[in-house]
């Protein structure tokens, strides 16, 4: 091979190197542009979403109260532009009899208003409570519906004496032992008792009654609440 042709073939290895390797670092950099925009892309939806789950539990706060009955500590919302509360009634049975009424807290800054017993509907057997009180709320709970399996929930209302806390997010799980309740994978906490369990959405799915094995939830899902609800009203108009 001449001094020429070697020098030819040297060339043509050197830009055919020359444009691998363009080709290889471009590739990396498109790659890398990629990741950047999708990581981009993420913190966006991330900060969106949580932009939005922030004005939803603002919305909903003043239809949540705090509510006592003797040592009895629960979570209760509205659930009629008239006054009518629902809550669980676990506690409510064991000491409303001595109490002979409940307090009702917005946010534990004031006492809004006692709700003598005449004016009490207890639902046996479906652990739940509705009572009215002379109080016209800024917000209600209406959209009632039964979850779907998996379904992203959260027991929105009080730990304890705090103020409202969300607790979750949790998911959907059947109960296969009571034929009248969900599992709800987000924990509970004393105080939230009688909590809606709530959607993105807003929409009630059911309401917090007990704590299960592995802090799992027991919840009262929305239809049969919603009827509990329609019966009460039914009654008001006769």
């Amino acid at each position: 091979m001449t001094k020429e042709a070697k020098e030819t073939v040297k060339k043509v290895i050197i830009a055919a190197v020359f444009i691998l390797a363009v080709f290889a670092f471009g590739q990396i950099y498109i790659q890398e542009g990629d990741y950047l925009q999708q990581t981009q892309f993420e913190s966006i939806r991330i900060i969106r979403e949580s932009i939005q789950l922030h004005n939803l539990f603002v919305k909903l706060m003043p239809g949540v109260v705090y509510c006592y009955s003797g040592s009895s500590k629960t979570t209760g919302f509205f659930v009629s532009k008239d006054g009518w509360i629902l809550t669980a009634g676990h506690k409510v049975d064991r000491d409303f009899p001595r109490a002979n009424k409940i307090h009702i807290i917005f946010n534990r800054h004031q006492t809004m208003g006692a709700l003598e017993s005449s004016n009490i509907i207890i639902a046996k057997g479906l652990d739940l409570v509705a009572f009215k009180i002379n109080h016209q709320p800024k917000f209600y709970f209406k959209e009632f519906r039964n979850p779907h399996l998996f379904e992203e929930c959260w027991i929105f209302g009080f730990r304890g004496v705090a103020d409202i806390v969300p607790s979750g997010p949790g998911y959907v799980t059947y109960n296969t032992h009571k034929p009248a309740m969900f599992y709800l994978t987000a924990r509970i906490y004393f105080g939230n008792s009688g909590s809606p369990v709530i959607n993105r959405k807003g929409e009630v799915l059911g309401v917090a009654v007990e704590g299960y094995k592995n802090w799992d939830t027991n919840f009262i899902p929305g239809k049969v609440v919603k009827a509990f609800i329609e019966t009460i009203k039914k009654g008001e108009k006769e």
